[in-house]
Formats: C-alpha cells, sequence, structure tokens
C-alpha cells in the first residue's frame, strides 16, 4: 500500500487544493483518497514549499481511512539546499515513512542519466548523496527520488521504482495529480465561498 499527495491551485492562484490517494500497486486499486483545499497564505519561495502546501497535503492525508506502508510526496526530501525538503517537513507530522519524488531537481548535481529507462544517477549535495535522477521512461527526462523522513535513499528508490507503471510518474503520484486538478476544476465551477465537494468517486 503507498499513498501520494499532490496540489494543484486554482481561483488565481489564492487557494491550494491538495489530493491524497492510496493504492494497492498488487492491483492498481484505489483504496482511499483525502480531499482538503486551504488559502494561500504563504508567498512562493523556492525551498519553502511546505510553508505554502503542507497544511492542504496534511488534510488530506488525514483524510485517508487506511495505513499506507509510505507515502510519496510530490517534492524534495533531503535532495534540498538545508536538507530538509517539502517531504521531510510532511514526514515529521506523519507515523510512516515518507518520499520526495519530483520533476526537477532543486538542489545538488548528477551526472548526465543514459537516455535508456531504469537508468540512474546519484545526485550529490555538499559531498553527499542526497538522491537520485532516475529515467522512468526511455528519452523522457529523469525523475528526482529523495527519502524524506524514516527511511533511507535505498528504501526510497524501491518503492518508486515498483510503483512506476509506464509513466513518467509513480502512479499513486500521477492519480493524486490527475485529480488535484479535477477537484480544482470543480470547486472553480462552484459560486461563491461554498465548501468544496470531492469529486464522485
Amino acid at each position: 500500500m503507498v499513498a501520494a499527495v499532490d496540489t494543484a491551485y486554482g481561483f488565481g492562484g489564492k487557494q491550494v487544493y491538495a489530493v491524497a490517494v492510496s493504492l494497492s500497486l498488487s492491483d492498481l486499486t484505489i483504496r482511499a483518497r483525502g480531499y482538503a483545499h486551504t488559502p494561500v497564505r504563504f508567498p512562493y519561495v523556492p525551498g519553502l514549499l511546505f510553508y505554502r502546501e503542507g497544511a492542504a497535503m496534511l488534510q488530506a492525508l488525514a483524510e485517508l481511512d487506511d495505513d499506507p506502508d509510505a507515502v510519496i510526496v510530490s517534492g524534495h526530501g533531503i535532495a534540498h539546499p538545508r536538507r530538509c525538503g517539502i517531504a521531510c517537513q510532511v514526514g515529521l507530522c506523519l507515523p510512516r515513512p515518507t518520499i520526495g519524488c519530483a520533476l526537477r531537481m532543486l538542489a545538488g548535481s548528477h551526472r548526465p542519466v543514459d537516455i535508456t529507462r531504469g537508468s540512474s544517477e546519484p545526485i550529490l549535495l555538499r559531498g553527499r548523496t542526497v538522491g537520485v535522477a532516475y529515467r522512468s521512461r526511455s528519452r523522457v527526462k529523469p525523475i528526482f527520488i529523495s527519502p524524506g523522513n524514516r527511511c533511507d535513499l535505498n528504501w526510497a528508490v524501491d518503492v518508486v521504482v515498483g510503483a512506476l507503471r509506464g509513466f513518467r510518474m509513480p502512479e499513486p503520484l500521477r492519480i493524486a495529480h490527475l485529480l488535484a486538478a479535477k477537484y480544482k476544476r470543480i470547486v472553480e465551477e462552484q459560486t461563491g465561498d461554498a465548501p468544496a465537494r470531492a469529486p464522485d468517486r
């Protein structure tokens, strides 16, 4: 059982919408979903994403009524200028391991990753390996994996790679991303400040 959480912004960037999902990777069955939205109260500052999105993410994760073995967070873990990205901070609030998985690198460097699927290179930051650049699809830009909390790098990579299903992003995170965009669209179709309704299950 692997969960993931991602966000989308709406109402001109004034609201952040978070969706958490948990999947059984053996059959790709979605076991639970959680939805939350909060006002944006913190400006966009690279490296401080938790203060902008963290509250919505934690509320969405709290709605999951199962107990996943890991949570993949859209963002970075220790592959971060302060070695404490949003996956680490979310993980400090949860009793289970968290993993950062991002589409862009925030800190550190790596050697060129071979173009074939499954190729990887370590991300180095001030002489320490803090993550992995992993080619999840041939000739497609790599993803960037790093441990958040309660796990090490090898375990984090194993979980993310085990959750890949032919797309660039791991399946739980890909689904959370799609549902966050759908959730935002549904809310923005409503009028006034009525409470958001979740998309049809």
